[in-house]
């Protein structure tokens, strides 16, 4: 199945995830696709996309551990939450390819990522992934490895690099 975060402020990108839907319910009618949310869309879903509003944590990593594909079009993201969970959960991430999660995941290794605003993109890149196994296992696992890189510790080594070498040019 197909799992997204749902939020109807426009960076996030829900006209982006509704395009991203419809054109995936056109192709699979039948693909399970579920979303969650922090409270009930504004927008009208697809028919048959199962909602889940404030799921509890342990419910979402089921409904993570249940998804082979997550979508994410978000327009803009400081540093993407809900791709880390579900790629710590074996989902392969197909994105649109905003800076902050470019920041984590690498297109065509970690990530199948599509240009930002591209609904119709990130919909056919989640059957494309989808439709070759050896393409999702590839991207799950790069995208575990890549969470598994990611700590407090080496974040604070890169943060403490760059105020070094901001020290060094003041």
């Amino acid at each position: 199945s197909v799992i997204a975060l749902y939020h109807r402020h426009p960076v996030k990108g829900p006209d982006i995830l509704l395009r991203a839907l419809e054109h995936i319910r056109s192709v699979r009618p039948d693909l399970p696709i579920r979303v969650f949310a922090a409270r009930p869309p504004s927008h009208r879903l697809p028919e048959r996309v199962e909602v889940h509003i404030r799921p509890a944590l342990a419910d979402l990593r089921d409904l993570y551990n249940d998804s082979v594909v997550l979508l994410h079009p978000s327009r803009s993201e400081g540093w993407p939450l809900v791709p880390m969970e579900a790629a710590a959960c074996g989902c392969a991430i197909v994105a649109c390819a905003n800076p902050g999660v470019s920041e984590c995941f690498t297109a065509g290794v970690s990530m199948q990522a599509v240009p930002v605003g591209d609904g119709e993109a990130l919909g056919q890149g989640a059957l494309d992934v989808l439709a070759d196994d050896a393409l999702r296992i590839r991207l799950a696992e790069a995208g575990r490895d890549a969470v598994d890189r990611t700590s407090w510790s080496a974040s604070a080594d890169v943060l403490e690099s760059a105020l070094l070498r901001i020290l060094e040019t003041s």
